[in-house]
């Protein structure tokens, strides 16, 4: 998994640190970041899909 971390943009990887890591809120990171909460949950599904997809093909591999 932190291969596919590794591979997500800056941006994404933050979002996803302050939620799991810092333990944030949707709502709590709509606030700190200035967005729409439906567009923190929104960012959150994307990146987790893509996380999914990531690990997924890895494992195909082996």
């Amino acid at each position: 998994m932190q291969d596919c971390m590794q591979r997500l943009p800056q941006t994404d990887a933050e979002l996803i640190h302050q939620r799991y890591s810092e333990g944030l809120s949707g709502l709590e990171l709509a606030k700190r970041l200035k967005r729409p909460v439906n567009s923190i949950y929104q960012s959150l599904g994307r990146i987790r899909r893509t996380l999914l997809d990531c690990i997924t093909r890895k494992l195909a591999r082996n």
